[in-house]
């Protein structure tokens, strides 16, 4: 009590527990549970139905195993015939008195994911041939870009030329959308059967993101830095991508798609 002010203080009153703990019942909520547990003892009871029909086959499949062999089998030398006909009865009669039935759902039904599977699979492996017959043909164009620009500060990409030796050549047209340091920008690209576009891409300092008509391409010098950031930071992929993004942002060359 403050007696210069003659003023009472009191603790606050706490609140009952009674009130505080209400039960509130939530609608819906009995109704979903219900329809729930009865879902989950479907799933259930047919489970329990595909383990009994899987046993029963696999029974059965014992049960005919288990028939004597023709060596077993007293021949008669008077009727040769008779061999044959109480092996055929004993079958007919396993067959009979236990058919074999597999479930739809067993573990013996077939399935259609292997075959998806090794046509991914098949995909891929058709896609890696084409960049192994394809790398070979990269190397003579990557060594004249390379001796082209490594100790020279005034190199700079100028746009696609032609490279047809014979003169021969009937000249193909094809955009590919060139990424480098500072921007981005969709260029022709000028190839023919002397050089075709990979290898044109290759000598003028670009790498196609694909062996067979690439629709994009990254300088090679970007490249040669993802090489060296890939060897010191655990995650270049994203930051590289991020780096990028933000630095074509900065300088007025916005993505069109994020998936690239």
């Amino acid at each position: 009590m403050n007696r210069r002010l003659k003023t009472l203080y009191r603790s606050p009153v706490k609140k009952s527990k009674s009130k505080a703990n209400t039960w509130v019942r939530i609608p819906g909520q009995q109704e979903r549970k219900d329809r729930l547990e009865k879902k989950l003892e479907e799933l259930l009871n047919r489970a329990t139905s595909a383990s009994v029909s899987a046993t029963q086959t696999l029974e059965a499949l014992g049960n005919c195993e288990d028939v004597p062999d023709t060596q077993d089998i007293t021949m008669d030398t008077e009727d040769p015939s008779s061999v044959a006909t109480d092996w055929v009865d004993m079958e007919d009669n396993c067959e009979a008195d236990e058919p074999l039935h597999i479930p739809a759902h067993s573990e013996n039904a077939p399935s259609n994911a292997v075959n998806v599977e090794s046509g991914t699979q098949l995909e891929a492996r058709k896609v890696d041939n084409r960049w192994k017959a394809l790398l070979s043909s990269l190397i003579e164009p990557f060594i004249t870009y390379r001796n082209e620009t490594v100790g020279r500060v005034d190199y700079r990409f100028e746009g696609f030329t032609q490279l047809c030796t014979s003169g021969s050549c009937r000249i193909h047209h094809s955009r590919v959308q060139c990424y480098l340091y500072d921007h981005h920008q969709e260029l022709g690209v000028p190839y023919c059967e002397c050089s075709n576009l990979p290898q044109t891409l290759v000598h003028h300092g670009f790498f196609p993101t694909s062996p067979s008509q690439p629709r994009v391409a990254f300088s090679i010098a970007l490249l040669d830095l993802y090489h060296a950031l890939r060897e010191k930071s655990c995650d270049a992929v994203t930051a590289l991508a991020g780096a990028l993004d933000k630095v074509y942002k900065h300088r007025g060359f916005r993505l069109l798609s994020t998936s690239v």
